[in-house]
């Protein structure tokens, strides 16, 4: 049976509601990626892990799979290269509001959001914050770049600098999804240069105290931050069983958990 939201009638909606189903909610968002990654890779990822994990954990708990929202806030720094669709921080944060909104309306309590694009989260973390105050429903906000960090560390090829926006992390998923993925495009001329103490310069590795954006810290001539040429869909399948792994213990704790009972 399918787990898919958008594949079921509204009746049938309206039963996994009464059956206090999990919605998986996937974000991304469609910008460039350099000339070897297509421009919805965020929302491909979102959309193809929320899949992974619903289909893995659908025997063990009731859930629906929504369809993966594509548009959102990037850095305006990002028009310089074709392909990206900006949406303003409140425009993005009202949808975000009106959709977990609509899905509460309809009776749904357990609300996961999958963030897969790194310039969301402050926004999403707020949109929880006010429905949590409008409504009494606290969501979850997760990261499958979090959610992979180990198993990423453990097997990476490349150094410090080399996994942030279309580096080695994101282009070995899309590798191991069988995404439109040119290699023969990928570059390291924009991995991260720049690492300190306050400021990371890479997805999972190193020491990120503040907020300060890696557009204003170093240019990009390509579009990319990262090192995607030794991405490999090896690594991707690593990454994705990890994330599956840690995705399964933090449904189960969500899912099962209430406050009342605490």
């Amino acid at each position: 049976m399918s787990i898919y939201f958008r594949d079921k009638t509204s009746p049938e909606i309206g039963e996994y509601a009464t059956a206090k189903a999990m919605i998986i909610l996937p974000v991304g968002i469609v910008e460039e990626h350099g000339a070897h990654l297509p421009v919805d890779t965020d929302a491909v990822v979102a959309e193809k892990i929320s899949a992974d994990i619903g289909e893995m954990m659908k025997d063990e708990i009731p859930l629906l799979v929504m369809p993966a929202v594509w548009s959102g806030y990037t850095s305006a720094v990002l028009r310089k290269w074709p392909g990206t669709v900006i949406v303003g921080t409140r425009t993005f944060a009202d949808m975000m509001a009106d959709i977990c909104g609509s899905l509460i309306s309809m009776g749904f309590e357990k609300i996961m959001i999958v963030d897969c694009h790194g310039q969301h989260r402050p926004m999403l973390d707020m949109v929880c914050k006010e429905t949590a105050d409008r409504t009494g429903i606290y969501m979850s906000v997760t990261s499958p770049v979090v959610f992979s960090k180990k198993a990423y560390e453990e097997n990476r090829r490349t150094g410090q600098g080399g996994s942030c926006h279309g580096g080695e992390w994101e282009t070995s998923v899309m590798l191991h999804y069988g995404q439109n993925v040119r290699m023969d495009k990928a570059t390291a001329e924009d991995a991260i240069r720049y690492h300190s103490e306050n400021f990371a310069g890479d997805a999972t590795r190193g020491s990120q105290r503040v907020v300060w954006s890696t557009w204003g810290i170093q240019d990009s001539r390509t579009g990319l931050y990262g090192d995607p040429t030794l991405a490999t869909a090896e690594l991707g399948g690593i990454i994705v069983e990890e994330i599956k792994r840690n995705y399964r213990q933090f449904m189960l704790e969500f899912y099962k958990h209430d406050r009342k009972k605490i």
